[in-house]
């Protein structure tokens, strides 16, 4: 018999939806190889498992949550961690910012956030690493209407961000992917 080793890639997480109540997360490994199965221990209690490249899993509380990913093959296991940072739940719904996007995601460095507001406000953008340190923040003075902020993330090391962008109603996030 023949093994080879499991190669579990850059397994990662994107935040579906917040609610008021919960945050859908979809974890994703689709460039590992060489694996059968896996389980999943997502950080708060609970765990998944199956044989595919993704799973999806509900939070109901915001925090830092270490999500731990175990792959196993015919005669090799490996695991990866997966830092998750969940901000935003209970929040209500942003009234005054509409059509925002955060492109391209993923990025290799640079980052358009654009977005539409119903009136002139100042408006607070935060980038956030998983372990809730800001890694760049802005305030600027957006006018009704469309907008467009470029921010580069050459620098950041390769993972998962969390872009919080605030007006005087309320936060909105989004996630980004950085890969170099």
């Amino acid at each position: 018999d023949s093994c080879s080793a499991i190669n579990v890639g850059n397994p990662n997480y994107n935040i579906d939806s917040i609610s008021a109540t919960f945050a859908d997360i979809t974890f994703t490994w689709a460039g590992a190889a060489g694996y059968t199965s896996y389980f999943i221990n997502f950080g708060d209690g609970t765990n998944g498992s199956g044989t595919g490249a993704s799973q999806t899993h509900t939070y109901t509380a915001n925090g830092q949550y270490t999500a731990v990913l175990k792959l196993y093959g015919d005669c090799d296991t490996t695991s990866q961690q997966i830092f998750v940072s969940i901000q935003g739940i209970g929040l209500e719904e942003h009234s005054d910012l509409s059509a925002l996007v955060v492109y391209p995601n993923p990025t290799q460095g640079l980052l358009a956030i654009n977005g539409t507001l119903d009136q002139a406000s100042p408006v607070a953008v935060r980038i956030v690493n998983y372990l809730g340190q800001v890694i760049s923040a802005d305030t600027f003075e957006a006018q009704a209407g469309g907008f467009e902020k470029t921010y580069d993330l050459s620098a950041a090391a390769s993972g998962t961000y969390v872009i919080e962008i605030e007006t005087a109603k309320g936060l909105l996030q989004k996630t980004v992917v950085v890969r170099h």
